[in-house]
């Protein structure tokens, strides 16, 4: 038995998994706001679930991973692997960053909750590039060798968007209201009426 665990910025959802994947009936939802940290969220579903003799725990966290530790970006929390241990007794914890943990889960998805945009043919040893929008921006490269996935650790978001000099009225506009272009902002959709309907330039 495993715990597992998506840290959001707003909400964090703790589960169950075993050998054959997430456990139906076993997630719980925990809204951020209401914990001081991801450290009670774990305490209080290991109360209620009781599942009992843990291998192992992994938590994918929306901000950057290094050495076990996560700092989120947007939520005032530090997620260390070394009290997960403690509050689960699991002998092996991990935490990741959750794009990361998108990519590990890639060969796992079932057909039929795929939606191709382009027709093709699918190609799973070729590279794959997941890409995350939300309160952040990530992407991850996904690469296969052989029976395994080669996923590394990255926290693309809260960065400056490129710079294009057809857009240059709309970094104003952001600057002026948000202090900063950030790449966040100007994916919005709050902000795509204001995209010239001409290509830009590359």
């Amino acid at each position: 038995m495993f715990l597992v665990a998506d840290i959001g910025v707003t909400n964090t959802r703790v589960g169950l998994a075993d050998e054959n994947g997430l456990i139906e009936g076993t997630t719980e939802r925990y809204r951020n706001a209401e914990s001081g940290s991801f450290h009670e969220v774990v305490d209080a579903y290991m109360s209620q679930a009781k599942p009992g003799r843990l291998s192992g725990a992994c938590a994918g966290a929306a901000g950057l991973v290094a050495d076990g530790v996560a700092q989120m970006t947007n939520l005032d929390w530090k997620v260390d692997r070394d009290v997960i241990a403690e509050v689960t007794g699991a002998p092996a914890v991990d935490v990741i960053n959750d794009l990361q943990a998108q990519g590990y889960a890639l060969d796992e998805l079932p057909t039929e909750s795929l939606k191709p945009l382009i027709a093709g043919d699918a190609n799973k040893v070729g590279p794959r590039l997941v890409i995350g929008l939300g309160t952040g921006f990530n992407i991850v490269p996904v690469h296969k060798d052989l029976d395994r996935l080669i996923v590394p650790s990255c926290e693309a978001g809260h960065m400056t968007a490129p710079y294009r000099s057809a857009l240059s009225y709309l970094y104003a506009k952001l600057v002026a209201q948000c202090s900063t272009a950030r790449l966040e902002r100007l994916l919005t959709d709050n902000w795509m009426p204001h995209l010239p309907s001409t290509k830009f330039p590359r």
